[in-house]
């Protein structure tokens, strides 16, 4: 079986996962409407965000896009801001009654700041 990924597969995969050495040329041959829902389908806009910042490949992106993706970081870090009080509050209140408890997926996640 032949599987085709396209090329912005294939970047999104190497931004997220891979390799900490693309250029310019890189960028320029990417479909960005395709690269964000792509992204965005796979629920990887903030991961994309926080990757493309700290591997400096942000200055490779279209302003609109560069700009879209910081505004979505930064609901998502308000969102995550109120999930972790809302961790604390129940937590707490399991403790003190004594309820054993295991916090998994998301709520693990973001209480081990992953």
């Amino acid at each position: 079986m032949n599987i085709k990924i396209s090329y912005e597969n294939t970047t999104l995969i190497k931004i997220l996962f891979l390799e900490n050495n693309l250029n310019e040329s890189n960028f320029k041959n990417l479909d960005f409407e395709r690269f964000v829902k792509i992204s965005s389908s796979q629920l990887m806009l903030t991961a994309l965000f926080v990757n493309l910042k700290k591997k400096n490949y942000l200055k490779f992106l279209p302003d609109d896009l560069r700009i879209y993706l910081k505004e979505i970081y930064q609901i998502n870090s308000n969102k995550n801001i109120v999930l972790i009080e809302e961790i604390k509050i129940l937590e707490k209140e399991l403790k003190d009654n004594n309820i054993p408890f295991l916090f998994i997926k998301g709520a693990a996640n973001i209480k081990s700041e992953l």
